[in-house]
Order: structure tokens, then sequence, then C-alpha cells
């Protein structure tokens, strides 16, 4: 019966302290999200981490953490693409003309979260929005195809 008893306490605790609360983290959901994060991520490396709060830490980390996900799943969607189309023309097209992305693929963490900042800063109205569609406007702007 006494586990019982816990149940309401732990519904308050949830209610009162979410999980973003209790850990600090900023939640990437949108834009202006994945933007402070990178913010942080950039004057933590090209300062010193330690200069920034345990807040900024996190947030800094989430900002790495998305961008190297969506560069991950980017490259790997190309990858099958191409392999797809050599399969579909039995290896006698040329993969070129079917480029999804025209991404540089050695792009650094740091240099991707730079380029957004830029892109962002040139482009306001497009900061607002779903963050992964700020990431690839940012590189479809950065590397156009033809």
């Amino acid at each position: 019966m006494r586990r019982h008893a816990l149940f309401p306490l732990c519904l308050l605790a949830i209610f009162l302290f979410p999980a973003s609360a209790i850990a600090g983290i900023n939640i990437i959901t949108d834009g202006p999200s994945l933007l402070t994060s990178c913010h942080y991520a950039l004057k933590g490396l090209d300062n010193d981490f330690d200069e920034l709060s345990p807040e900024q830490q996190n947030d800094s980390f989430v900002c790495m953490a998305y961008l190297g996900g969506i560069m991950g799943a980017t490259h790997h969607a190309a990858r099958l693409a191409k392999l797809r189309y050599a399969q579909t023309s039995a290896g006698k097209g040329d993969q070129r003309d079917f480029n999804l992305y025209c991404i540089n693929w050695e792009l650094k963490h740091h240099e991707l979260a730079r380029l957004l900042l830029r892109y962002a800063r040139r482009n306001p109205d497009n900061v607002y929005g779903p963050a992964y569609k700020l990431v690839f406007r940012a590189l479809e702007d950065a590397y156009p195809c033809r």
C-alpha cells in the first residue's frame, strides 16, 4: 500500500519541475531556440567554456548534437539516393545528376554553427519556424547545387 501513497507526490514533482527545467537544457523546437544554443556553443569554442554558465554549456552541447544529427541523417539520405539511382540506371547514369544535396560533408560542427548564425543574420525572416528548416535553408544557401 505504501507504493500507492508516493504516486501523487511523483505526479506533483513532474508538474512542478519539468525535465527541461531540472536539467537546465534548452529544448530545440524552432529556429530561435537553435540559434540561442549555437550562439553559446560558438562563444564557448571561441573563448572558454568555463566562462559559460552550466545551462549555457548544456545549450552548446545541444546545438552540436542537433547539428550532428541533421548532418548524419542528411548524408545518409544522400548516399542512399545515389545508390538507388545507380541501381535504377544500371550504373550508367552520372550520379552528379542526382545530387539531393551539394553540401560539403567535411564540415565541422562549429563551422556549421557559424554558417547557420551568419545565414540567420542575413535572412531574419527565415529564422522562425522549425529548426530543421532553418538548417536546410542555411546549407542550401551556402552550398547550392549547380
